[in-house]
């Protein structure tokens, strides 16, 4: 039997990747009864993550993409490590915009452990973990909260990120397909990404690798378009091979 935070770490993965999981589909996988995951089931509806239904689970209702909530609880882990992973790579006094999403808030609290950056982001709960550290220097783009990210959007948003020009670009995604097009599920999210892109001198992308698939309906890039990747485990072969003919630096454990 697996733990309980690793049982709603699997659940909330089903959820997302199938749009809905079956009790005895999520009990096989769990390794674990009907019974045990009725309950599991319940404590997550409780805390807003899934909607249960006969039979089964999905995302809360009326949510097109999976709820900032039940993305932050997923693999989280993997996420610690693509984070720890970016700090290493980040030179202290860079100046960098970090994005938003899940992932990018916990590279927050492990770039807060530095000493000297300059961070622009329109990222909340990535603010809220910078800004203890009097060594930094951060500012957060305000704009309309997006809870569907936990990003900041709209006018005020680029007004703010379009002064810089900054050294890194840090982004994730939702999905990255096998030809190299790097997907997020919100059109209101991609537009400052697209921004920094264009602005910053390096682009680098930070995901896990569940994002490896087609996860997501709006195209905020493509391989082509960064210079860096920094995941958890090697990309699939396809895109492997489109980091080496586009010359992107590929950095895992």
């Amino acid at each position: 039997m697996k733990r309980s935070a690793e049982r709603h770490e699997i659940i909330l993965d089903m959820v997302r990747r199938g749009g809905f999981a079956a009790i005895g589909d999520l009990a096989e996988a769990c390794q674990i009864s009907d019974q045990t995951i009725r309950r599991d089931l319940a404590l997550l509806e409780q805390r807003g993550l899934i909607q249960k239904y006969h039979g089964g689970a999905t995302a809360p209702e009326g949510q097109s993409s999976p709820p900032y909530a039940l993305r932050s609880a997923t693999h989280v882990e993997r996420k610690k490590v693509v984070a720890r992973l970016l700090s290493s790579f980040i030179p202290e006094d860079a100046s960098l915009y970090l994005a938003g999403g899940s992932t990018l808030a916990i590279a927050a609290a492990e770039l807060a452990k530095k000493e000297r950056l300059f961070i622009v982001t329109n990222n909340l709960q990535a603010g809220v973990a910078l800004y203890e550290n009097d060594g930094l220097r951060v500012i957060v783009a305000g704009g309309l909260i997006r809870n569907e990210s936990g990003s900041l959007t709209g006018d005020d948003t680029l007004r703010v990120i379009r002064r810089f020009v900054l050294d890194f670009a840090v982004i994730s995604a939702s999905g990255i397909t096998a030809d190299g097009t790097i997907l997020e599920h919100d059109q209101e999210v991609v537009a400052p990404i697209t921004e920094m892109i264009a602005t910053s001198r390096k682009t680098v992308l930070a995901v896990d690798g569940s994002k490896f698939g087609d996860f997501g309906t709006i195209k905020s890039g493509f391989i082509g378009d960064i210079d860096v990747m920094v995941t958890d485990v090697p990309p699939p072969e396809p895109i492997e091979r489109l980091c080496r003919e586009h010359g992107v630096e590929v950095i895992h454990p």
